[in-house]
Protein backbone atom coordinates (compact mmCIF):
# COMPACT_ATOMS: atom_id res chain seq x y z
CA UNK A 1 0.00 0.00 0.00
CA UNK A 2 1.24 3.48 -0.87
CA UNK A 3 0.80 5.96 1.98
CA UNK A 4 1.76 9.63 2.12
CA UNK A 5 2.59 10.75 5.66
CA UNK A 6 2.54 14.42 6.68
CA UNK A 7 3.30 15.71 10.18
CA UNK A 8 2.61 19.28 11.25
CA UNK A 9 5.21 19.47 14.05
CA UNK A 10 3.66 22.50 15.74
CA UNK A 11 0.03 21.32 15.65
CA UNK A 12 -1.38 21.52 19.17
CA UNK A 13 1.61 23.50 20.40
CA UNK A 14 -0.68 26.39 21.39
CA UNK A 15 -1.75 24.15 24.30
CA UNK A 16 1.26 25.43 26.22
CA UNK A 17 0.24 29.07 25.85
CA UNK A 18 -3.58 28.68 25.91
CA UNK A 19 -3.98 29.71 22.27
CA UNK A 20 -6.81 28.67 19.94
CA UNK A 21 -4.26 27.63 17.31
CA UNK A 22 -0.51 27.33 16.82
CA UNK A 23 0.09 30.73 15.24
CA UNK A 24 2.44 32.77 17.39
CA UNK A 25 3.65 29.87 19.53
CA UNK A 26 7.15 31.34 19.80
CA UNK A 27 10.16 29.12 20.44
CA UNK A 28 9.52 25.48 19.54
CA UNK A 29 10.70 22.66 21.82
CA UNK A 30 10.63 19.32 20.01
CA UNK A 31 10.04 17.27 23.15
CA UNK A 32 6.76 19.16 23.73
CA UNK A 33 5.37 18.47 20.25
CA UNK A 34 2.01 16.73 20.56
CA UNK A 35 2.00 15.85 16.87
CA UNK A 36 5.43 14.18 16.91
CA UNK A 37 4.33 12.06 19.87
CA UNK A 38 1.08 11.15 18.10
CA UNK A 39 2.95 10.28 14.89
CA UNK A 40 5.36 8.10 16.84
CA UNK A 41 2.45 6.21 18.43
CA UNK A 42 0.75 5.84 15.04
CA UNK A 43 3.84 4.45 13.31
CA UNK A 44 4.55 2.06 16.19
CA UNK A 45 1.15 0.40 15.66
CA UNK A 46 1.33 0.11 11.85
CA UNK A 47 2.00 -3.01 9.80
CA UNK A 48 5.00 -1.33 8.20
CA UNK A 49 6.06 -4.36 6.15
CA UNK A 50 3.11 -3.81 3.80
CA UNK A 51 3.45 -0.04 3.31
CA UNK A 52 5.69 2.23 1.26
CA UNK A 53 5.77 5.91 2.18
CA UNK A 54 5.99 9.26 0.49
CA UNK A 55 7.11 11.82 3.07
CA UNK A 56 8.21 15.44 3.36
CA UNK A 57 11.85 15.89 4.26
CA UNK A 58 13.00 16.42 7.83
CA UNK A 59 10.74 16.95 10.82
CA UNK A 60 7.53 16.89 8.75
CA UNK A 61 7.83 13.16 8.04
CA UNK A 62 11.20 11.81 6.96
CA UNK A 63 12.87 11.89 10.39
CA UNK A 64 10.31 9.68 12.13
CA UNK A 65 9.90 7.44 9.08
CA UNK A 66 13.63 6.71 9.13
CA UNK A 67 13.57 6.20 12.90
CA UNK A 68 10.84 3.57 12.48
CA UNK A 69 12.65 1.91 9.54
CA UNK A 70 9.81 2.65 7.14
CA UNK A 71 10.16 1.84 3.46
CA UNK A 72 10.39 5.29 1.84
CA UNK A 73 9.63 5.39 -1.87
CA UNK A 74 9.87 9.18 -2.27
CA UNK A 75 10.94 12.18 -0.20
CA UNK A 76 9.65 15.66 -1.05
CA UNK A 77 11.96 18.52 -0.09
CA UNK A 78 10.41 21.10 2.26
CA UNK A 79 11.81 23.73 4.63
CA UNK A 80 14.07 22.44 7.39
CA UNK A 81 12.77 24.92 9.99
CA UNK A 82 10.55 26.71 10.62
CA UNK A 83 7.84 24.87 8.70
CA UNK A 84 4.75 26.63 7.37
CA UNK A 85 1.52 26.17 5.41
CA UNK A 86 3.55 26.58 2.23
CA UNK A 87 5.43 23.38 3.03
CA UNK A 88 2.19 21.50 3.63
CA UNK A 89 0.74 22.80 0.37
CA UNK A 90 3.90 21.97 -1.59
CA UNK A 91 3.95 18.40 -0.29
CA UNK A 92 0.24 17.75 -0.83
CA UNK A 93 0.37 19.33 -4.30
CA UNK A 94 3.14 16.87 -5.25
CA UNK A 95 0.89 13.85 -4.61
CA UNK A 96 -1.10 12.00 -7.24
CA UNK A 97 -3.45 9.03 -7.08
CA UNK A 98 -0.86 7.02 -9.02
CA UNK A 99 1.70 7.16 -6.21
CA UNK A 100 -0.59 7.62 -3.18
CA UNK A 101 -3.46 5.38 -2.04
CA UNK A 102 -4.00 7.35 1.17
CA UNK A 103 -2.72 10.55 2.79
CA UNK A 104 -2.30 10.31 6.55
CA UNK A 105 -1.70 13.64 8.28
CA UNK A 106 -0.92 14.41 11.90
CA UNK A 107 -2.30 17.77 12.98
CA UNK A 108 -5.43 19.79 13.69
CA UNK A 109 -8.18 21.48 11.73
CA UNK A 110 -5.83 24.17 10.42
CA UNK A 111 -3.75 21.44 8.80
CA UNK A 112 -6.91 19.79 7.45
CA UNK A 113 -8.04 23.08 5.87
CA UNK A 114 -4.68 23.50 4.17
CA UNK A 115 -4.87 19.96 2.79
CA UNK A 116 -8.46 20.43 1.60
CA UNK A 117 -7.45 23.45 -0.47
CA UNK A 118 -4.65 21.56 -2.20
CA UNK A 119 -5.22 17.82 -2.44
CA UNK A 120 -6.33 15.97 -5.55
CA UNK A 121 -9.98 15.06 -5.05
CA UNK A 122 -9.32 11.37 -5.78
CA UNK A 123 -6.95 10.88 -2.82
CA UNK A 124 -8.60 9.92 0.50
CA UNK A 125 -7.20 11.34 3.72
CA UNK A 126 -7.07 10.22 7.35
CA UNK A 127 -6.28 12.52 10.27
CA UNK A 128 -4.28 11.49 13.31
CA UNK A 129 -5.51 13.82 16.09
CA UNK A 130 -2.84 16.17 17.45
CA UNK A 131 -4.20 19.72 17.28
CA UNK A 132 -6.01 21.96 19.75
CA UNK A 133 -9.29 21.72 17.87
CA UNK A 134 -10.59 18.87 15.77
CA UNK A 135 -14.11 19.48 14.52
CA UNK A 136 -13.61 17.86 11.10
CA UNK A 137 -14.86 14.37 10.32
CA UNK A 138 -11.61 12.94 8.95
CA UNK A 139 -9.95 12.21 12.29
CA UNK A 140 -9.47 8.85 13.92
CA UNK A 141 -10.41 8.62 17.58
CA UNK A 142 -6.75 8.20 18.53
CA UNK A 143 -3.35 7.53 16.90
CA UNK A 144 -3.81 3.84 17.71
CA UNK A 145 -7.21 3.76 15.99
CA UNK A 146 -5.71 5.54 12.99
CA UNK A 147 -3.22 2.68 12.71
CA UNK A 148 -6.06 0.16 12.97
CA UNK A 149 -7.82 1.92 10.09
CA UNK A 150 -4.74 1.78 7.87
CA UNK A 151 -3.93 -1.82 8.79
CA UNK A 152 -7.52 -2.75 7.91
CA UNK A 153 -7.51 -1.19 4.44
CA UNK A 154 -4.13 -2.77 3.62
CA UNK A 155 -5.85 -6.11 3.17
CA UNK A 156 -9.15 -4.88 1.72
CA UNK A 157 -10.63 -2.28 -0.57
CA UNK A 158 -10.58 1.32 0.65
CA UNK A 159 -14.16 2.43 1.29
CA UNK A 160 -14.47 6.21 1.16
CA UNK A 161 -17.05 8.90 1.76
CA UNK A 162 -17.20 12.69 1.52
CA UNK A 163 -16.36 14.38 4.83
CA UNK A 164 -16.63 17.97 6.01
CA UNK A 165 -13.63 20.09 6.96
CA UNK A 166 -14.69 22.30 9.87
CA UNK A 167 -12.79 24.97 11.77
CA UNK A 168 -13.33 28.02 13.97
CA UNK A 169 -13.53 31.41 12.27
CA UNK A 170 -12.46 34.73 13.78
CA UNK A 171 -15.79 34.90 15.68
CA UNK A 172 -15.22 31.46 17.24
CA UNK A 173 -18.04 29.99 15.16
CA UNK A 174 -17.61 26.59 13.52
CA UNK A 175 -17.55 26.98 9.73
CA UNK A 176 -17.65 24.34 6.98
CA UNK A 177 -14.75 25.01 4.60
CA UNK A 178 -15.51 22.22 2.13
CA UNK A 179 -15.25 18.47 1.79
CA UNK A 180 -12.58 15.85 1.23
CA UNK A 181 -12.56 12.14 0.55
CA UNK A 182 -12.18 10.26 3.83
CA UNK A 183 -12.25 6.69 5.09
CA UNK A 184 -15.69 5.33 5.89
CA UNK A 185 -15.43 3.85 9.39
CA UNK A 186 -17.67 5.06 12.22
CA UNK A 187 -16.03 2.52 14.54
CA UNK A 188 -12.66 4.25 14.22
CA UNK A 189 -13.33 7.85 13.18
CA UNK A 190 -14.49 10.70 15.42
CA UNK A 191 -17.00 12.03 12.92
CA UNK A 192 -17.49 15.73 12.27
CA UNK A 193 -18.97 17.75 15.11
CA UNK A 194 -21.67 19.20 12.86
CA UNK A 195 -24.24 19.25 15.64
CA UNK A 196 -22.54 22.40 16.92
CA UNK A 197 -22.60 24.41 13.73
CA UNK A 198 -25.99 26.03 14.28
CA UNK A 199 -25.54 27.44 17.77
CA UNK A 200 -21.77 27.79 17.68
CA UNK A 201 -19.49 28.01 20.70
CA UNK A 202 -21.91 30.07 22.81
CA UNK A 203 -24.50 27.33 22.47
CA UNK A 204 -22.03 24.68 23.59
CA UNK A 205 -20.99 26.75 26.61
CA UNK A 206 -24.60 27.42 27.62
CA UNK A 207 -25.53 23.74 27.32
CA UNK A 208 -22.57 22.56 29.42
CA UNK A 209 -23.16 25.14 32.18
CA UNK A 210 -26.87 24.35 32.38
CA UNK A 211 -26.12 20.65 32.82
CA UNK A 212 -23.42 20.98 35.47
CA UNK A 213 -23.98 19.66 38.99
CA UNK A 214 -23.04 22.27 41.59
CA UNK A 215 -21.81 19.50 43.91
CA UNK A 216 -19.38 18.10 41.35
CA UNK A 217 -15.85 19.22 40.50
CA UNK A 218 -15.03 19.41 36.77
CA UNK A 219 -11.69 19.30 34.97
CA UNK A 220 -12.14 20.92 31.55
CA UNK A 221 -9.63 21.32 28.74
CA UNK A 222 -8.16 22.12 26.34
CA UNK A 223 -8.73 24.75 23.63
CA UNK A 224 -10.77 27.89 23.10
CA UNK A 225 -14.14 26.14 23.53
CA UNK A 226 -13.21 25.04 27.05
CA UNK A 227 -11.72 28.45 27.81
CA UNK A 228 -15.12 29.99 27.04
Amino acid sequence: MKVALLINPIAGYGFYSNLKDTIGTGNFEREKSLSLKAADTFLSALDLAKITFTVPSGIMGEDLAVEHHCSIRRTVKVSDWPTSERDTEAFVHSLSSEDCDLLVFVGGDGTARCIQRTIAKSIPILGVPAGLKMYSGVYAISPEKAAVAVNTVISSDIVTTQMDILDLDENREIVNYGTVLGLSSTMILQGGKTEYTIQGIDGIVEYVIENMDENTYYVIGTGSTCKS
